[in-house]
């Protein structure tokens, strides 16, 4: 089986609860929180997981929130590649009105990366890039993070003998489409991003 490392550089700790309706003004009492920590890559690696495959997973995760991520992520059995940030990890709210049945969904952005800290992440990846290996590259970008950046990753599994498979979104799958390096193993995207990509 080939190795396989996924990447993910803005994970979320996800929060889902439930109300009997949403109106705006006063307090809203919900139910207990259900935490998972989430993210494109993480979830890959933990789909892996449960179908007693094996994965890496290269997460970049900091503050409070990347601690409680990270101990949770540990506990499940993910085999992680830690990488420390400044700032809180982000967090995303599913609120389910019981009511209705309707979920409302809120996402928090992620902290925002320097352009040292993108260098630094450059130079503790590619020991991870293992030959005849897959990268899933999954999720969306940290703010302040390089939109082709996926392109610069997808050139470096491409000299360790690997290949890059990328599932993004906005700016980042349009400059990863528009790339004229060297192509991306698979470039995943729905109907909507496609049209979009394509301007059609």
């Amino acid at each position: 089986m080939p190795k396989i490392l996924t990447l993910t550089l803005n994970p979320a700790l996800d929060v889902a609860s439930s109300v009997a309706t949403i109106v705006p003004g006063p307090k809203l009492r919900c139910a207990e929180p259900r935490y998972d920590p989430g993210g494109g890559g993480v979830n890959v690696a933990r789909a892996i997981l449960r179908l007693e495959g094996r994965a890496k997973a290269f997460v970049a995760l900091g503050g409070e929130i990347g601690h409680m991520s990270l101990a949770m992520l540990e506990a499940e059995g993910i085999d992680l590649i830690h990488f420390a940030v400044s700032g809180n990890t982000r967090q995303s709210f599913a609120i389910l009105e019981t009511s209705s049945k309707k979920q409302y969904r809120f996402q928090l952005p992620g902290p925002a990366w320097a352009d040292e800290q993108t260098a630094e992440m450059l130079v503790q990846l590619p020991p991870h890039l293992k030959r005849g290996g897959i990268v899933v590259m999954s999720g969306s970008l940290p703010p302040g993070m390089q939109a082709d950046i996926a392109s610069t990753i997808n050139g470096m599994a491409i000299e360790a003998g690997a290949q890059l498979i990328l599932d993004t979104s906005g700016r980042a799958l349009a400059e990863a489409a528009a790339n004229s390096g060297p192509p991306f193993a698979l470039l995943r995207m729905d109907g909507a991003e496609a049209t979009e990509v394509s301007g059609r």
